[in-house]
């Protein structure tokens, strides 16, 4: 149940950031990875409930969404650029 409570918030906050009118990006960053999060959990939730691979798909999407997303955030937080190597490093994992 924790899980969906979580996806919720995700949601939420989501939500929130995208129709506040004053976007930077940092914000637009945070709400993808909040979107992505509430993908993950939504589908793990609903995977443990029915069963159908659709909803681990689901979960999957989010799981691959949450990386690349969490790098672009923190980027854009610390105001700083990703040195290259970490980006090359990721794409061939």
């Amino acid at each position: 149940m924790e899980t969906f409570a979580l996806a919720v918030v995700s949601l939420t906050i989501s939500i929130s950031l995208f129709i506040k009118k004053k976007r930077a990006s940092v914000q637009l960053f945070f709400a993808f990875l909040c979107l992505a999060l509430f993908l993950q959990k939504t589908g793990a939730f609903f995977y443990g409930i029915f069963g159908a691979n659709f909803w681990r798909s689901i979960s999957y999407l989010g799981a691959l969404s949450i990386p690349p997303l969490l790098i672009s955030f923190c980027r854009f937080f610390l105001n700083r650029q990703v040195p290259r190597a970490v980006i090359t490093a990721y794409q061939k994992a």
